[in-house]
């Protein structure tokens, strides 16, 4: 089903995306 893997693209992606700012968020701000 195209709508699936599209829908499961996106979802990865968006994953990736908050993982990515996440780790850039926690290098830029360390740990009090």
């Amino acid at each position: 089903m195209v709508l699936l893997e599209l829908l499961r693209s996106i979802a990865v992606g968006a994953a990736a995306g908050v993982i990515s700012e996440t780790v850039s968020y926690k290098c830029t701000h360390p740990f009090q």
